[in-house]
């Protein structure tokens, strides 16, 4: 490149941007004379050169934030509401359960009563089927013994009769009271007078009466075996008829 051409360059470049020549002044450049006269009178192009902004914008600004501020109460008091509604849900929930939790503890205090008194019952029951066996089983012994006191008497031997009359008649009085608190008066009548019959017997045998003795025995014999319901009351006291060891033919 030569040098006119480097010189012509740099005037085209001062042309287009403006710039004043070497040495001299801008405010000697018509042009920027020019352009201070515009900015003198023109207080808009100031500010668009990098003025604050307006005041309208700011209160867009204040009014977004109050709206926003708005929206976030709104939705904090939406949210309070569905807090208390859940509280109350919770709570009812909670009701409910402690009254079925209630209704469950009561059918299971009902049913183990039910099942107590079940047990009861049948421990009961089994006590009472064990007593009536009991007295079966005594009173069978009871009728053994009285058989075999009819036949000591019959071949005229009394040497032991007393003694097992004694113990047949402590046996008859357990089975008559173990009878009476099981409830079964019928038994327990038996019983009484079969011990009743065995004392009229102990008697007669006291007194060498062998006959009476035999017949107050077979009385005792059969209230302790039920065959003879029909039988006539025990005797309140010692046994009618004095007939004498001698005089016990028939038996």
């Amino acid at each position: 490149m030569t040098v006119s051409s480097t010189v012509l360059a740099l005037l085209l470049a001062q042309a287009a941007f403006k710039i004043p020549p070497h040495g001299s002044r801008a405010e000697d450049d018509p042009s920027f004379a020019a352009s201070a006269a515009q900015a003198a009178t023109d207080p808009s192009a100031a500010t668009s050169a990098g003025a604050p902004p307006r005041a309208s914008g700011a209160d867009a600004e204040v009014a977004r934030a109050h709206q926003e501020t708005a929206a976030v109460r709104s939705e904090l008091s939406t949210a309070q509401q569905e807090l208390a509604a859940t509280k109350a849900q919770l709570a009812a929930e909670s009701a409910r359960a402690n009254a079925l939790q209630g209704q469950l503890e009561q059918a299971q205090q009902a049913q183990q009563a039910q099942t107590a008194a079940a047990q009861a019952q049948a421990t009961a029951a089994q006590q009472a089927q064990a007593e009536r066996a009991q007295r079966a089983q005594e009173t069978s012994t009871a009728t053994q013994a009285l058989q075999g006191a009819q036949e000591s008497l019959s071949r005229g031997d009394t040497s032991s009769v007393d003694s097992a009359l004694a113990a047949q008649a402590s046996a008859l009085e357990q089975a008559r009271s173990s009878a009476a608190s099981q409830n079964d008066p019928q038994q327990a009548l038996r019983a009484d007078a079969a011990a009743k019959w065995i004392t009229a017997a102990r008697e007669a045998l006291a007194r060498g009466d062998l006959v009476q003795a035999r017949l107050a025995i077979a009385q005792a014999q059969a209230q302790t075996a039920g065959a003879n319901p029909a039988a006539p009351a025990a005797p309140m006291g010692g046994a009618t008829g004095t007939r004498s060891m001698g005089g016990s033919s028939g038996y």
